[in-house]
């Protein structure tokens, strides 16, 4: 990001699908998004600021954790549509920036032009349509897909697809000898949500353990 910049941290904006309009809410509102009407969608950026032409933003990454590239990135690619829709400018210059201890920081970069930024808008407003389908419909379990979200996704213990994909992988694991090569491409992809929620629980619970001892209720 370059320095002639006047850059801001923490800026938080509500994004209208619907419209592709986007707003400031402020700087340093704690993830205070009690202003956000039910059309919008909130986000805070880590950094953010204005160019005559373009705008910036840029998201700190701390963590070893794989990170999808930021021209893939969801994260990425909504904050820069937001800034953009929001000081009406057509280019979006946009980075992951990892900071690690002992190391240098190290900036994955992307740049949306108009058309690009059109496109994420386009993609927003089918995951609207989708979102409102899944709300309407009587088994909103069914509207649920596994994919690279649920390694973070805070109510994954509680996901109907990770539900019905550990029901249907009980009968396999009381039998030996159940996988085959006609269902194995299924079971597989119904075992990833699966693991990712036992991955999640193994987790909470070694973070727990390291507090003191923790009654496990059987003895």
């Amino acid at each position: 990001i370059r320095g002639e910049l006047s850059l801001s941290a923490e800026v938080s904006l509500a994004y209208n699908v619907a419209d592709d309009t986007a707003r400031v809410l402020g700087t340093g509102l704690d993830r205070d998004y009690s202003t956000v009407t039910d059309d919008e969608w909130p986000m805070t950026l880590d950094l953010a600021g204005v160019a005559p032409e373009h705008v910036v933003t840029g998201d700190y990454k701390t963590g070893h954790g794989a990170v999808t590239r930021a021209e893939r990135n969801w994260q990425i690619k909504g904050g820069a549509l937001a800034m953009a829709r929001a000081f009406d400018r057509d280019r979006a210059d946009s980075q992951l920036i990892y900071l690690r201890a002992g190391r240098p920081p190290w900036r994955d970069r992307a740049t949306f032009d108009a058309l690009a930024l059109a496109g994420i808008a386009g993609e927003l407003r089918e995951v609207r349509e989708t979102v409102a389908q899944a709300r309407a419909a009587e088994d909103a379990g069914s509207w649920f897909r596994p994919g690279e979200c649920c390694t973070y996704c805070p109510a994954v213990e509680r996901c109907p697809a990770v539900a019905r994909a550990a029901q249907m992988l009980v009968p396999v694991t009381e039998r030996m000898g159940a996988v085959t090569r006609e269902n194995f491409g299924r079971l597989w992809l119904a075992a990833v949500p699966v693991r990712k929620a036992l991955d999640a629980v193994d987790a909470a619970a070694r973070a727990l353990a390291a507090e003191g001892d923790v009654p496990l209720g059987a003895g």
